[in-house]
């Protein structure tokens, strides 16, 4: 997460990417040592890291997401998987939302075209989500040996 300080338009890649770490330990040593890897990078980068919004970003969505995903996907319907994973996504929005007006950021813009910009961000939330489940299933099938259990 500390590239997106010389990096600023790397915010979202960043955050994502230290997700996937979480989803590395996961699979290594299971949900609990994921967890505890979460709250200590979210700890550090909201403490360390001066852009505050890729550590928000990582706190709120990127780190918690791999578990939940591994949980959800565990339910035999995809309708529910699916469902389960939109009402986390948009339910994360909210709470942005309600940051972004708690702390003051001038949100008038998008007042207008709110619909619209959670359309595409649940777009871009199942895009995300097809990427993710790809290089899970890519990084487990080239990997396996890594992540057998000790």
């Amino acid at each position: 997460m500390v590239f997106s300080v010389p990096f600023p338009s790397l915010t979202l890649t960043c955050a994502a990417l230290a997700g996937f770490l979480v989803l590395f330990v996961m699979l290594k040593w299971g949900m609990k040592s994921a967890a505890l890897c979460y709250l200590t990078a979210s700890i550090l980068a909201l403490v360390l890291i001066p852009r505050k919004e890729t550590a928000l970003e990582f706190l709120l969505f990127f780190g918690v997401y791999p578990m939940l995903k591994l949980r959800v996907e565990r339910h035999p319907s995809k309708a529910v998987c699916w469902a389960c994973k939109l009402l986390f996504c948009n339910a994360m929005l909210a709470v942005g939302y309600g940051l972004c007006l708690l702390l003051g950021i001038p949100m008038e813009e998008m007042k207008q075209q709110m619909l619209l910009a959670l359309l595409m961000l649940n777009a871009v939330f199942v895009l995300y989500d097809c990427c993710f489940t790809r290089v899970m299933r890519t990084v487990m099938r080239r990997y396996y040996k890594l992540f057998l259990k000790e």
